[in-house]
């Protein structure tokens, strides 16, 4: 029986290797390592099917050494010690271990004080963040090289090559949809490329891609991060694109409703309140309805989001003051705060000075403890900076303001920003003093 396609083709040298360009290109790390004949002990970190135990083996060749791979699954303590030996014997050997972050601890306590000597180099592959899922005492041996999808116009580089060696021609647009269809995974462009040449391309014609992502990846959390930072950056485009990448990779839909839920309340909060309302209704709907007819309601709450305005007022808020108490400034409750509905409160409280603020509603009256009494847990967060193009923009449009007070929906049609993001924009103008607003809402610019 043949070998697949992804063994036949494996390169073998660095000059036939796909990608990665940060790491085996002139002058980086890979490339020097081989120039140099050195080499240390590292973790590949990356997607599946993108060249890290091709490397590995590209690294063995051309250094001469000897080239040992196993998985960290499969090895136990009887195998790890007579690579041991076989390293002490040998002088120069490459250990590969696949899934290395499946390592358990007797597999470490083997192999680390030979690592650590250089009795043997080991090169560790993974798919997992080796920050959370390789424990500290290999990290700590190892530099971390990370690995990147491979781009489609690569596969399709390397497919053209092997096409050209096979037996039977394969269309030019086959080629390219597989390159596509492949995701960054030369492992499964190989596949594909082998099944459609056995089989014929017709057999194939309704070919398609296998899940997007594992979900049960760093990935899961890396394309969650992607949702909520797209909203919060006010792009529905880019929200409904993640959102659409995550359906179509079986996220858990309740996992996606609730992370929206949290960023209705963190990156929106009560600049529109509507925004948490709908974030939990959407959370119940899709309890309710599951997939396919619940991605119609996460659709509607990425949009509505994304399209809201944003205020983290809330988070800050209560961060802020909870930051406070856990650096020691927990303060008892003012005696005119205190309950008193029970008997004898007068006795055992002292006299009642608390004004009832629905009679009094003028009445100046402190509610914090007298330590915080000028401290501000809420407000909106301010503009950290405002791009020269946007204060020309801006400057620019209060120059054609119509006479009056400053109207703000004039603003918002005839510049195409949203509010929320003007108001801010005006705050910035007014604190570099290039723009004065009185109490009645008139305006005047400053040459500034």
């Amino acid at each position: 029986m043949k070998k697949p396609f992804a063994e036949q083709f494996r390169p073998d040298s660095l000059d036939n290797f796909v990608g990665q360009g940060h790491l085996v290109g002139p002058g980086k790390p890979i490339c020097r390592f081989i120039e140099e004949k050195h080499i240390q002990s590292m973790i590949f970190w990356g997607p599946p099917g993108t060249g890290k135990t091709t490397l590995a083996r590209i690294l063995s060749r051309s250094l001469s050494m000897t080239f040992l791979d196993i998985s960290a699954t499969e090895s136990g303590a009887k195998e790890l010690k007579a690579i041991v030996a076989k390293a002490k014997a040998v002088g120069s050997l490459l250990l590969f271990i696949d899934e290395i972050h499946r390592f358990n601890k007797l597999q470490q306590d083997i192999l680390l004080p030979h690592v650590e000597k250089g009795t043997l180099v080991l090169v560790g592959s993974t798919t997992e963040n080796p920050a959370f899922s390789v424990n500290k005492a290999i990290r700590s041996r190892c530099l971390i090289m990370p690995f990147e999808p491979l781009s489609a116009d690569s596969i399709q580089q390397a497919l053209n090559v092997i096409a050209a060696r096979l037996e039977k021609e394969i269309a030019p647009d086959t080629l390219t949809r597989i390159a596509h269809l492949s995701q960054g995974d030369m492992r499964q462009a190989f596949n594909m490329l082998e099944a459609v040449s056995v089989a014929g391309e017709s057999a194939f014609s309704e070919l398609g891609t296998n899940p997007i992502y594992d979900r049960l990846s760093d990935e899961h959390y890396d394309h969650a991060s992607a949702l909520q930072k797209s909203i919060r950056g006010s792009d529905p485009d880019a929200a409904i694109y993640w959102l659409g990448k995550m359906i179509a990779a079986g996220e858990d839909p309740e996992f996606i409703a609730r992370r929206m839920f949290i960023c209705a309340a963190e990156d929106i909060g009560n600049a529109e309140p509507m925004a948490t309302i709908l974030a939990s209704t959407t959370l119940q709907a899709v309890k309710q309805l599951g997939l396919p007819e619940a991605r119609i309601h996460l659709s509607q709450t990425a949009i509505f989001l994304s399209r809201a305005p944003k205020s983290n007022e809330t988070i800050r808020a209560i961060d802020g003051a909870m930051a406070l108490i856990h650096n020691g400034k927990s303060y008892p409750v003012p005696t005119c705060l205190k309950d008193r509905h029970y008997p004898d409160a007068a006795e055992i409280s002292g006299k009642n000075s608390y004004v009832y603020s629905h009679s009094k509603p003028f009445h100046n009256q402190n509610f914090l403890p007298e330590e915080l009494i000028s401290r501000h847990f809420t407000g909106e967060a301010e503009l950290t900076e405002l791009p020269r193009d946007v204060e020309e923009i801006l400057l620019g449009l209060l120059q054609r303001h119509p006479a009056g007070r400053l109207n703000l929906q004039w603003m918002v049609r005839s510049s195409g920003f949203p509010a929320w993001k003007l108001k801010k924009a005006l705050r910035v103008l007014v604190k570099k003093q290039k723009l004065e607003i009185n109490e009645d809402l008139t305006f005047q610019l400053k040459n500034k």
